[in-house]
């Protein structure tokens, strides 16, 4: 969090986003998340980013990427945080920074090619943690689990 909690409401998400982290490495088997498989990592975050609050209208005109003077940031900007957020999270995991070049399975599948591992995206994210999280996005997303539904 590095001292950036400013309310009780950043408070309270960034607990919830890393109690669904707690959940979802307790109900992994046989050992818990593997966090050097960026599909798992990314699925963590999705579902963290989506449950926690992380997204809300509020967190998200607080950081800049929506506004009420401009209604084109409106559409679909909860999903574009989330996708966004975990995206991040990913490109801090150094497993997560590009596949890699040799033992992927990626790799032995001829999935891989030599320039693809080394891209970023504009914001300087790994363009690998991207495509992970595009690769879980819909399935994740909708794992409202310990949830019935979304509390967000």
């Amino acid at each position: 969090c590095h001292n950036q909690l400013q309310t009780a409401s950043q408070v309270h998400s960034t607990l919830l986003h890393e109690l669904v982290h707690a959940y979802d490495d307790c109900v992994a088997k046989p050992r818990g998340l593997d966090w050097t498989n960026c599909k798992e990592h990314a699925c963590t975050e999705v579902r963290a980013a989506a449950l926690s609050g992380d997204c809300s209208w509020a967190q998200e005109e607080w950081r800049g990427n929506v506004s009420y003077t401009s209604p084109g940031s409106w559409q679909g900007y909860r999903e574009r945080c989330i996708a966004r957020r975990a995206a991040l999270s990913l490109a801090l995991n150094p497993a997560c920074q590009e596949e890699q070049a040799t033992g992927s399975r990626a790799d032995k599948e001829g999935r891989q090619d030599s320039h693809s591992k080394l891209q970023q995206t504009k914001d300087g994210v790994p363009t690998y943690a991207v495509q992970c999280v595009k690769a879980v996005f819909e399935r994740c997303i909708k794992d409202h689990a310990p949830f019935a539904q979304a509390p967000i």
